[in-house]
C-alpha cells in the first residue's frame, strides 16, 4: 500500500494517483509505461464542479455539484467524475483547449471556496476545489487557450493560398505552369 503525500489515503501499490484527492502518488509526477518507459503524467487537482448551460430555463437550483478530478493534458482538461457519496467512477467528459472561448478564475470568499469558470460557446463548467493549486491550474488553462488559439490562428487554409496564388499569376510574378503544379499540390490532386 502507498500512502498520499497530500491526504495520508492508502492507495494499492500499482496505483499511479490517490483514489481520494487525484495527487500523483510519484513524487515527480512521472509515470512508467508497460515498456517501462518514463512519460510525464498530467496534472490532477480533485475538484466539485457542475456543468449549466446558460439562457436555459430551469425550476430550482440547476448547479449540482459532482465530484471529480481535474486532469490538465496537452490539448485538453479531462474530467473524471465519481458519484458524490460512494467515489464511484461516473464517467469522463473531454474539454478541447481550442473550444473554450474564456475562463475566469475566483477567488472565493468567506463561506464559498475559490473556483474556475470554463466557458464553451453554449456551455459552462464551474470548478471549485479547497486545494491550493487551483489557482496555478487557471494559470496553465488560460496558457493552454492562447497558445491553442494562436496556432489556429497561425493556419492558413488551401483555398487562400490558391486565391493567393492566382492573384500572383495574374501580376506576372508566377507562371501558368507553376500555377497549376501548385494547385495540383494544394489541393492534393
Amino acid at each position: 500500500m502507498v500512502n498520499c503525500i497530500n491526504c495520508s489515503t492508502e492507495n494499492l501499490d500499482t496505483s499511479n494517483y490517490c483514489k481520494n484527492c487525484g495527487r500523483s502518488l510519484n513524487q515527480n509526477n512521472e509515470t512508467k509505461t508497460q515498456d517501462n518507459t518514463v512519460e510525464q503524467a498530467n496534472l490532477q487537482i480533485a475538484v466539485s464542479f457542475y456543468e449549466s448551460m446558460p439562457g436555459r430555463v430551469s425550476l430550482g437550483n440547476n448547479s449540482s455539484y459532482i465530484k471529480g478530478i481535474l486532469e490538465l493534458a496537452d490539448n485538453e482538461i479531462i474530467v473524471n467524475k465519481k458519484s458524490f457519496w460512494r467515489g464511484k467512477d461516473r464517467g469522463t467528459k473531454h474539454i478541447r483547449y481550442d473550444n473554450i472561448t474564456s475562463v475566469d478564475y475566483d477567488a472565493g470568499k468567506f463561506l464559498s471556496l475559490p473556483s474556475i469558470q470554463v466557458y464553451l460557446s453554449s456551455v459552462e463548467y464551474s470548478f471549485r476545489s479547497d486545494d491550493k493549486r487551483l489557482k496555478e491550474f487557471y494559470e496553465i488553462i488560460r496558457q493552454k487557450i492562447d497558445e491553442s488559439h494562436n496556432k489556429s490562428e497561425l493556419k492558413v487554409s488551401p483555398l487562400d493560398e490558391l486565391k493567393k496564388l492566382a492573384e500572383l499569376k495574374d501580376m506576372g510574378v508566377v507562371t501558368q505552369e507553376e500555377f497549376e503544379l501548385k494547385k495540383k499540390e494544394l489541393l492534393g490532386l
